[in-house]
């Protein structure tokens, strides 16, 4: 899994953070962060190849029309 560099939209600073398992089948994970500074919080969904794929050909078949 690739590291995420999350920046505070508050302050700026790189936010701390973990991976969780997503209960949502359409994610492999979710990256929860956060900053104490500012006590914001922020979870980034990371979506599977397959619901990644689903988007994409959702959104061209759109376009076809």
């Amino acid at each position: 899994m690739k590291d995420y560099n999350i920046e505070c939209p508050e302050c700026g600073d790189y936010m701390v953070g973990d991976y969780a398992p997503s209960k949502n089948a359409d994610y492999k994970c979710v990256y929860e962060a956060g900053c104490a500074e500012c006590c914001i919080h922020i979870q980034h969904y990371i979506p599977t190849k397959e619901y990644k794929k689903a988007v994409h050909d959702y959104w061209k078949s759109l376009s076809e029309k």
